[in-house]
């Protein structure tokens, strides 16, 4: 009796285990054919100091909707650093290993630091360049309501964060 409850467990886990790994897996590749799809392109943005720097390009001065994805495998912290000063405007975001966030920007030059926590809880600067995978929405409809800089979706899978998108009214064009 004891050995097939062992029996039983050992295959349950490893049903589990299989089944994650299989998410994982189409998750990463649906994030892979998102970043590689027509809709997002690498561009818009840039890295400057180990800062990411949004609206740095081509003069865009309009309302653009970034996504973000933190490619390493803990959480970082992104912090908005107005030009000029070294003090935060007061708002972060967090977003962990493997998650992303969406954020519309309206500021030319929208920088951004990120920071790790490390064992002591001690927040430390990190290259961003390092952690993050960026793209700018090529074609996205940003109503005229949609104005500022603002986060639309934090911290969860891409899925998740273009149904957010979506159901705020924007619609991405491919």
């Amino acid at each position: 009796m004891t050995k097939s409850i062992i029996t039983f467990a050992f295959f349950t886990i490893i049903s589990v285990l299989l089944a994650a790994c299989h998410t994982m897996q189409k998750s990463t590749d649906m994030d892979k054919t998102f970043l590689a799809s027509p809709g997002c392109k690498a561009d818009g943005f840039s890295y400057k100091n180990q800062q990411l720097v949004l609206n740095s390009q081509y003069g865009l001065t309009t309302q653009q909707l970034y996504f973000i994805k933190d490619s390493g495998p803990a959480g970082v912290w992104l912090d908005y650093q107005p030009l000029g000063t070294d003090q935060a405007a007061g708002w972060r975001s967090y977003i962990r290993g493997g998650k992303w966030a969406a954020l519309a920007v309206d500021k030319k030059n929208f920088r951004m630091v990120c920071l790790a926590r490390d064992k002591n809880e001690v927040k430390q600067f990190i290259d961003c360049e390092k952690v993050l995978q960026v793209c700018r929405a090529a074609s996205a409809n940003l109503l005229s309501g949609h104005q500022g800089t603002y986060w639309l979706a934090e911290n969860g899978s891409l899925d998740d964060v273009l149904t957010s998108v979506h159901r705020q009214g924007i619609t991405l064009m491919q």
